[in-house]
């Protein structure tokens, strides 16, 4: 089938592209064994309030909160010594790579989180992608 054709065509119709033309090898994400100051600093860095976690690429869970190490070390506790296995939340907020980006814009603003994790049928992850990169997406015109 002809990429191309699929594209225009969908774009006529008003649909945005699926997610998976925006993987490629984007994934970043957190595993189990990282420590809770690595989720602290990967999130920073990405300016995110919510991170996946996957072991052997399967999405396991999220690291749901701002800035998970300083919230640890204010109740006492050393983030370095403790993983994101023993802190992430089991519930994940995800789309499939066969959604659209107007999908995927959705379910970010009924979570109030600015990255979602891309899986694809399998559970398998195939990236992380900010609000901008998605709404970027849906809104670049054919050429």
């Amino acid at each position: 089938m002809d990429h191309s054709h699929n594209v225009a065509n969908r774009q006529k119709r008003g649909e945005s592209p699926p997610l998976k033309e925006l993987a490629g090898n984007k994934v970043g994400v957190l595993a189990p064994h990282d420590s809770v100051r690595t989720a602290g600093e990967r999130m920073r860095q990405a300016n995110a309030n919510a991170w996946p976690v996957a072991e052997d690429r399967k999405l396991v869970g999220m690291i749901s909160e701002i800035d998970p190490d300083r919230n640890m070390e204010t109740h006492g506790h050393d983030p370095q010594n403790w993983r994101v296995g023993e802190v992430m939340k089991r519930q994940v907020v995800f789309c499939y790579e066969d959604e659209d980006c107007d999908r995927a814009r959705q379910i970010m603003d009924e979570h109030r989180i600015n990255h979602v994790a891309v899986v694809d049928r399998a559970m398998q992850i195939i990236g992380v992608f900010s609000r901008e990169e998605v709404t970027a997406r849906a809104q670049r015109s054919p050429e």
